[in-house]
């Protein structure tokens, strides 16, 4: 798209335009009783796709489960750096910190959740969660760097679509629908992004 922004003459109505370059644009009378060029100082715009936010099968644990790629990030017991929650085997799961050596194993069934505190937990083995901050008088707050990309795409998008499950049909346990409220208000949409921002350099 080409966007016309000065004029050096009037351009009378129903004039076609003949684009000659990315700098000028001929008009050209219709009925070919007006041959004198005018020109217009016109400038290229791109036109930018608006982001949508698309629910999927996300939910609490399935965000909340490490992978050697993607772990769950705690604050160490120890000595109070980042420490990092992996699989271990089928069955177990690892704490580990490079910092001070702090080890620490656990089973992986029988995960429990503090969602609504202020200091949420990881589910395994209890500890303070590395990725969080304050925004605007709330915790906020991650597992790992797949949660605060979900995070940034729900809330960087203007539109959000659900989508209903085949077995179950509209359900209300999905993790966008557990969000809270302050963090689905566009009013808060800069301050948000600024602080996941912050979190993931943090990361």
């Amino acid at each position: 798209m080409v966007l016309c922004t000065q004029t050096s003459v009037p351009v009378p109505p129903k004039y076609t335009f003949n684009i000659k370059s990315s700098k000028n644009v001929r008009y050209v009378s219709p009925d070919r009783r007006d041959h004198r060029p005018a020109y217009l100082t016109c400038a290229p715009i791109r036109i930018m796709k608006e982001h949508r936010f698309k629910e999927n099968r996300e939910h609490r644990f399935t965000i909340s489960k490490p992978t050697l790629d993607d772990p769950v990030l705690v604050l160490c017991p120890n000595c109070a750096q980042k420490a990092f929650v992996v699989p271990y085997d089928d069955d177990r799961v690892r704490c580990s910190c490079f910092e001070c050596g702090y080890t620490a194993e656990n089973p992986t069934n029988g995960r429990s959740f503090y969602w609504y505190n202020e200091n949420p937990t990881d589910g395994y083995f209890g500890f303070d969660l590395w990725l969080k901050t304050n925004c605007g008088g709330h915790p906020l707050w991650a597992f790992n760097i797949r949660h605060l990309e979900f995070l940034e795409s729900y809330v960087s998008a203007k539109h959000r679509e659900r989508e209903m499950d085949e077995k179950r049909g509209w359900h209300n346990s999905s993790l966008a629908s557990r969000l809270p409220k302050w963090m689905k208000s566009g009013k808060n949409r800069e301050a948000l992004l600024k602080a996941i921002r912050e979190l993931k350099a943090k990361a």
